[in-house]
């Protein structure tokens, strides 16, 4: 290949555009991902939620606030499944706690002294909590069917606790995780079923199903503000990714007229 020929190929390729474009300002300043047991200094800046999250986190404290109701079965054990619930509520608290302490807050107590070595040693005895207090243990000897909507009641109390908390780690710089709206679904169906167990049990419960009823309600809500927390997400990410593709194409159009420039320059 003669140097005519090489300076042709040169120039061919200098008309190409590059792979690799300039990452776009807006995420450039997102903030990078600490390695996994690093916490973040105190004070980072937190991430600006869209509505979907918002929305989500409102479920989750609206289911919170449902489920510590009997609204399953108003013929368990009151006190047994409050005691139950409870030790639930603790477990979520830690759970709570030991997020603050790894991205960089201040807690006291119990956690403070668990984490003096990082959130790992709370977030597991938070997790031995929380299995404990969704075994069935101070209302056993009931019926088959009200234990296990009890433990069900727990397990959504559980969910609405550690939603709260992923919110809370994805405003801080975590990722987010489709899995937590999806599963509110099943507190959708799960709310909306026992509301044909519950009244029914109205003229012989009184004044526990009234309550339990109440809490069905409550529960059914949340599920449903997660289904539309869904479709805003799908609407946000569609929003986001024409806004993406705006700036990609901008971004080529800049570095084309750069190169035209470029050459203009070169050649005078």
């Amino acid at each position: 290949m003669d140097e005519r020929d090489s300076g042709k190929v040169a120039h061919d390729f200098d008309e190409l555009e590059p792979l690799h474009e300039p990452m776009p300002k807006e995420r450039a300043e997102l903030p990078l991902e600490p390695p996994p047991g690093a916490a973040p200094a105190a004070g980072s800046q937190r991430r600006e939620l869209d509505k979907a999250p918002l929305v989500l986190r409102k479920a989750a404290v609206v289911l919170l606030c449902g489920s510590i109701l009997p609204w399953g079965s108003p013929e368990v054990s009151w006190v047994g499944s409050m005691a139950e619930k409870l030790v639930c509520y603790l477990g979520v608290w830690i759970f709570y706690q030991s997020h603050v302490l790894k991205h960089g807050g201040e807690v006291s107590g119990l956690v403070a002294s668990l984490g003096r070595k990082g959130p790992g040693l709370p977030m597991i005895v938070a997790g031995v909590v929380a299995l404990v207090g969704l075994l069935p243990l101070a209302t056993s000897g009931g019926e088959a069917l009200a234990l296990f909507k009890t433990v069900t009641e727990k397990a959504f109390l559980l969910l609405a606790g550690y939603t709260f908390v992923h919110i809370f780690d994805y405003e801080h710089g975590g990722k987010f995780n489709p899995m937590f709206p999806l599963l509110f679904l099943f507190a959708a169906i799960g709310g909306f079923l026992s509301i044909f167990t519950v009244v029914p049990q109205m003229s012989e419960h009184g004044a526990g199903a009234v309550v339990a009823l109440l809490g069905t309600l409550a529960v059914t809500a949340a599920g449903c503000m997660s289904a539309y927390t869904m479709f805003v997400a799908l609407k946000e990410a569609k929003a986001h990714g024409e806004a993406k593709r705006a700036t990609a194409l901008e971004a080529r159009k800049v570095a084309r007229e750069a190169r035209r420039q470029r050459q203009q320059s070169s050649e005078e």
